[in-house]
């Protein structure tokens, strides 16, 4: 404890950094070196160094090697003026710190767990307690063994509250991070079945999750079912009990009404959400006057960090939602690894209260902006402080007291070919702007969650052997979702190989900066030394094409497939001589040999992919045979990887899976990642029996039906054969049944049992809660094609928590 008391004497006031790339004041870095499953946070001390950071906690082990061997180490002198820490665990001693850190404050902490929905009542308790209270809130999602300490010991003493998110994916992790919340009050929002592989039963995961309300005053839970009320009242008995029962809060002792008659038309789920957040707002002394100031400014689907397109060639990231610092940075952060354009203009407001002199705040604003954006406008009264501190870096700076200021100037800017990014506090309504700065050309867009690839990437990579390498499918525009923000999601994430099908598709990822290793699955034989030149690896098929290769470009990664049973592209077992003999002659050896399963996803043809994995692994042995031992051999694909484990190998190709499609063994693990999205453009009132509609007059309508025009055709992707009945949009919750052709630009349906339909209403085509596979079952086709079939002039809007 002493340690800890020193430590935090030397460092309290500094910004701990896990991550190097949010690096905000150098001199005040105290950077903590952890170990991660791709990278370790010792690889980039050295940048770090460079950049002005002086203050590291590193293992003990890379201390010793570090200074033991000097001589090895480059730019020494970086080093040994620096202040190094060395531990046995530096995740530990984070944790320890920032333990100590929080028994210094006095105010109330406010813990939220659960498995779905801590963030958006994080967020909208924070906004109802803001009102009266000063507030520190978690950012974003931080939420993990790392995320947790980095939100508490941004609790300042200036703060009275503190609402804290935390989550848990095995047991154990809960008492660490109660350890560090330590709270006064607690909030459990669902019990669901996210994170359900790390625990026995979902009993064992509510006791876990549960274990975080020990010491709290009191706990709030939603709506209960009866296992979560047995252990609630059973298991944890401590704390008083609060639980929400339609919009009644309940106790033993007592029954509230809730009132959130001024929230937004939302789905159920916010609803609930809603309901907790002023449940404990009330508890905190917030009045029922000050949350109906609030309430209708809760809309959590439009406020999420998201990319889509915008006018003259822009694109625009819309993060209206809250300004801090640290939120702030990650925006930045966002914007430069996930937009696809380089030049970046910032709209930016006022940033919360830092309990620091806004000069000071300013600064660190300035320092967060240096080398990342060419233009600043700025919005609110603090704002301009900012005007100075940019001359020396050359941004330029525009200055507005207020969001409708600069919306009635805005078409002075050009916004062209640049990326927008909008940063603000809720109060200055940025968001009025977004419909100014989008493309309006077409109403239809596909909804992209790279959150839920994020998750199903880590489905799939917990299932697979430490040492097994993944690539994954980014084809075919990551099956019509856009390659290049899923590539940069999936080179961030430290994927060992993304894959296209031809050269110009990993050509342009190398244009946006996109490092990772890429297999190019379909390259012609003229396009050789463009492979060469942009670092692409080219699977070859056939002798000609591999004698050709090694004759003219020697040491291009060459990766060889092998026909097992596709009846499609690829050597045969006879040609292994011959491969044999041209690569020993030239010296070189592939890079991987694999070849494609034709039927992994269907149980009938389980025995004929039994015959392929037995017949590669023949080709296999024979080329081991003869001294050529490719470092990496795959074979299977996204349901193989589910359904034949003992065929791993060295790598994997996961393909459609990372959409949460396709793979019925993990159907109840994975997230749909995709939702493609249409409006009602126009409504008629059938007045006369036996009407038509649309082409063909293959539509009829009786009298008193409603029947909607929706702004998606064929051309956008809807298959015609999804016409006449076949197939229904899902408009409010209810299936509305096509009626009549679809059309080149729109359909038609039926939304005369759907009350209160308008025009501009939200209509869903497919998504999570109306599968693309029904969509693909009534066209008689497959996702894959529905996917890929997206027209071009549906907008693609990214969307990440």
């Amino acid at each position: 404890m002493d340690d800890i008391q020193k430590l935090y004497a030397s460092y309290r006031g500094f910004d701990l950094l896990v991550d190097s790339r949010l690096l905000n004041e150098a001199e005040r870095t105290l950077f903590f070196a952890l170990p991660g499953a791709r990278t370790d946070g010792h690889e980039y001390i050295t940048e770090l160094l460079r950049q002005g950071v002086q203050h590291f906690v590193v293992r003990e082990e890379y201390w010793i090697r570090t200074f033991e061997q000097p001589e090895r180490v480059e730019e020494l002198s970086l080093y040994t003026q620096a202040t190094f820490i060395a531990v046995d665990d530096v995740l530990e001693i984070l944790h320890d710190l920032v333990t100590y850190h929080r028994k210094q404050f006095a105010g109330r902490v406010i813990a939220i767990t659960g498995s779905n929905g801590k963030t958006i009542v994080k967020d909208w308790l924070t906004a109802l307690l803001s009102t009266i209270h000063r507030v520190h809130a978690s950012p974003r999602s931080y939420n993990s063994q790392i995320g947790v300490p980095l939100s508490v010991w941004g609790i300042k003493d200036h703060h009275e509250i503190a609402v804290i998110e935390a989550g848990v994916s095995r047991a154990g992790e809960m008492e660490k991070l109660a350890r560090i919340i330590q709270p006064t009050h607690g909030i459990f929002t669902n019990l669901g079945e996210a994170h359900a592989a790390g625990f026995g039963s979902r009993e064992e995961k509510l006791r876990e999750k549960i274990g975080l309300f020990e010491t709290t005053e009191w706990t709030l839970f939603s709506r209960m079912d009866e296992l979560v009320l047995t252990e609630a009242r059973d298991y944890h008995p401590h704390p008083e009990t609060w639980w929400l029962e339609d919009d009644q809060l309940k106790s033993s002792v007592f029954e509230k009404s809730i009132d959130i008659s001024k929230l937004p038309v939302l789905p159920e789920i916010f609803r609930q959400d809603a309901l907790m957040a002023v449940a404990a707002a009330r508890a905190f002394g917030v009045t029922q006057a000050g949350i109906d100031d609030v309430l209708p400014t809760f809309r959590p689907l439009e406020m999420r960090l998201r990319v889509r397109a915008g006018r003259n060639g822009s694109s625009i990231i819309n993060d209206s939602y809250s300004n801090d610092l640290t939120s702030l940075a990650a925006a930045l952060d966002f914007a430069q690894t996930q937009a696809p354009l380089e030049r970046l203009t910032v709209i930016l407001s006022d940033l919360a209260e830092t309990g620091v002199e806004p000069e000071t705040t300013y600064a660190r604003v300035a320092q967060l902006l240096r080398g990342k954006t060419w233009r600043v406008i700025g919005v609110g009264p603090e704002i301009k402080l900012l005007a100075g501190l940019l001359i020396p870096d050359k941004i330029e700076f525009h200055y507005y007291q207020s969001s409708n200021a600069l919306a009635d100037d805005l078409d002075q800017f050009s916004f062209r070919d640049e990326t927008i990014l909008l940063k603000g506090a809720r109060s200055f309504a940025l968001e009025k702007l977004v419909d100014k700065l989008t493309s309006r050309r077409h109403r239809t867009l596909l909804e992209i969650d790279l959150d839920a690839i994020a998750h199903n990437l880590n489905v799939y990579r917990h299932q697979l052997p430490v040492e097994t390498g993944l690539a994954v499918m980014v084809k075919a525009s990551a099956y019509g979702s856009g390659s290049i923000q899923v590539a940069r999601l999936l080179a961030e994430a430290g994927v060992d190989y993304l894959i296209v099908a031809y050269t110009d598709e990993g050509i342009a990822l190398r244009e946006v900066g996109i490092e990772t290793p890429i297999m190019v699955l379909n390259p012609e034989s003229g396009e050789y030394p463009l492979l060469a030149e942009h670092k692409l690896e080219p699977v070859v098929t056939n002798l000609r094409a591999l004698e050709k290769i090694l004759a003219n470009h020697p040491g291009l990664p060459l990766h060889l497939e092998f026909d097992t049973g596709m009846g499609r592209l690829g050597f045969n077992q006879s040609e292994v001589e011959g491969i044999v003999r041209l690569l020993k002659t030239s010296g070189q050896s592939p890079r991987s040999v694999f070849t494609h399963l034709a039927a992994s996803d269907d149980f009938a043809h389980d025995e004929f992919t039994r015959q392929q994995l037995s017949r590669f692994s023949i080709i296999d042995t024979e080329l081991r045979r003869n001294e050529l031992d490719a470092p990496l051999r795959h074979v299977l694909n996204t349901n193989g990887i589910s359904r034949f484990p003992e065929a791993t190998y060295e790598m994997v190709r996961l393909g459609i899976g990372l959409y949460g499609l396709g793979d019925r063994e993990k159907i109840m693990k994975l997230r749909p990642a995709l939702r493609l999205k249409a409006a009602i453009s126009g409504l008629r009132k059938i007045e006369k029996d036996n009407i038509t509609v649309g082409y063909g007059r293959k539509g009829r309508a009786t009298i008193g039906s409603t029947i909607a025009t929706v702004s998606i055709g064929y051309a956008d992707g809807l298959p015609r054969l999804a016409g006449e009945g076949r197939y229904g949009l899902l408009v409010k919750g209810k299936v509305a049944p096509i009626v009549g052709a679809v059309c080149m630009d729109m359909c038609m349906i039926d939304v005369t049992k759907i009350p209160e339909v308008a025009i501009g209403d939200e209509v869903i085509v497919f998504g999570p809660q109306h599968s693309i596979e029904a969509l693909a079952d009534a066209a008689i086709t497959i996702p894959y094609e529905i996917l890929t079939g997206v027209g071009a002039r549906v907008h693609r809007l990214y969307v990440r928590e």
